[in-house]
């Protein structure tokens, strides 16, 4: 390694922002492993990076499976409206799962769980997303994707009526 390399690798770096508590943590963690700050900083660069490439990996997999679900023709996709009612009628008019996109609220009325388990294949950008009482809300959660908030429909009433 010549001079100017071990230089530019020892060189002062100043960040701000730099939480004093976890600088602290830090700081703490190093004395204990025998290592230096600047040793565990770099090891952490390194490990967000790493996470970084790969949270971008899954999601352009993730994008392209849905893409090719939608070109297939395995799935209906409704999206860009205010305000949307699903009722049972609705999603067995429905001949393939049905995909929402950017639905700022999405209510679902007398739907039963095993047809919205059926037809429902991802709600995906939704502000609110009302379900029925008896859903279990972390199954359905596992369909969403930025969606703000889940709640029932009789808490959904309760704060209309407040």
């Amino acid at each position: 390694m010549s001079e100017e390399d071990k230089e530019r690798k020892q060189s002062i770096k100043s960040i701000r922002g730099i939480d004093d508590k976890l600088y602290e943590q830090l700081t703490i963690m190093a004395k204990q492993t025998g290592r230096t700050v600047g040793e565990l900083i770099n090891e952490s660069i390194k490990l967000l990076l790493g996470l970084a490439g790969k949270a971008t990996e899954v999601g352009k997999n993730v994008i392209q499976g849905y893409s090719e679900a939608i070109r297939s023709g395995d799935v209906e996709v409704i999206a860009g409206l205010e305000e949307l009612d699903i009722t049972s009628k609705d999603l067995e008019s429905m001949e393939k799962p049905v995909e929402f996109r950017n639905i700022r609220k999405l209510i679902f009325k007398d739907v039963p769980y095993d047809l919205f388990e059926k037809k429902v294949k991802a709600i995906v950008m939704s502000d609110l997303l009302v379900i029925p009482n008896d859903y279990p809300k972390l199954k359905v959660a596992m369909k969403c994707s930025m969606v703000k908030k889940i709640v029932y429909l009789s808490d959904y009433f309760k704060e209309e009526n407040t």
